[in-house]
């Protein structure tokens, strides 16, 4: 029987190498959450729906609002920090400082919703799986 542990330790060392990685999984995953998000809010600009999914005020005309504010968003992330950006006037219908004082939520800054919740759950798994699996 042999008594040479050399395979036992090559294993061991691959599962601490894999477990050290896991250090930078809350950096690894925050572009890949920031994207996600970035494209749940796409959906809800295209639906007519904040974060919350609840349909936005129509305009004074009855036409649905902002129709074209995917186009001010964009997305990146620093550090451990996914983050969604809007620019221009679409800012003030989201703060509620357009004319009219109407606010039409477009980011999930609140509260997490179940589909901002999932998308990051799902993103911490997969790139969990790809470091452990990988």
């Amino acid at each position: 029987m042999p008594t040479d542990n050399s395979q036992g330790f090559v294993a061991l060392r691959a599962m601490i190498d894999k477990v050290a990685k896991l250090g930078a999984l809350p950096e690894e995953c925050a572009p890949i959450v920031a994207e996600r998000l970035h494209d749940i809010t796409v959906e809800n600009i295209a639906a007519g729906v904040g974060p919350d999914g609840k349909p936005w005020a129509l305009t004074k005309e009855g036409k649905r609002p902002l129709q074209n504010a995917a186009k001010a968003l964009s997305h990146g992330a620093v550090g451990t920090v996914a983050i969604l950006r809007l620019q221009g006037p679409e800012v003030r219908h989201h703060s509620g400082t357009a004319r009219g004082q109407i606010t039409r939520r477009i980011l999930p800054t609140r509260t997490l919703t179940a589909p901002v919740v999932e998308a990051i759950r799902r993103a911490t798994a997969e790139k969990f799986r790809e470091i452990v699996e990988g």
